[in-house]
């Protein structure tokens, strides 16, 4: 008999089975990218210049694995590598204006999704979520609390 799930399991799931419907997957089929390539744009989206050693170290693999994965996305016209200026020796990776922009896509399907799968509840029910969400973010940054307008902590809007 499988142990019993936790509440958390529950959770993770009903989060998973309510975005179902809207998954990004054909979009990332579409444009050709793998989910290593999908976790490496968006590194270099929170990162913004990345060292190829940056990569491989946030990818986990070897320089030879990273750059061999930075060239594939680079020939889609979504990275650009540059030499750095105060070290010719090192080569940093940024996304290209079409790698954000394929980001961006990706996120708005996402977002659609949750706010179709919001417009389902009522106030109540929405500022009930707010709430515990905020709590979690105020939680998991270690108790520092959030601006008194409770700004979004990541992108500065409101929530």
């Amino acid at each position: 008999m499988p142990p019993p799930r936790s509440v958390a399991d529950e959770v993770v799931d009903a989060y998973f089975g309510v975005l179902k419907p809207h998954d990004p997957t054909p979009r990332l089929q579409a444009s050709e990218l793998t989910m290593g390539q999908l976790r490496l744009l968006m590194h270099l989206r929170h990162e913004g210049s990345v060292t190829m050693g940056g990569i491989a170290r946030a990818s986990d693999c070897s320089l030879q694995s990273a750059t061999a994965l930075i060239e594939r996305v680079e020939r889609q016209g979504l990275v650009v590598r540059q030499r750095n200026e105060d070290d010719r020796r090192v080569v940093e990776c940024h996304l290209t204006d079409r790698g954000r922009t394929l980001l961006d896509e990706m996120a708005g399907h996402r977002a659609a999704a949750l706010r179709a799968a919001l417009a389902t509840l009522a106030q109540d029910e929405l500022s009930q979520l707010r709430r515990l969400l905020f709590v979690m973010i105020e939680r998991r940054d270690g108790g520092r609390e959030l601006p008194a307008d409770r700004t979004h902590p990541v992108r500065g809007a409101h929530a």
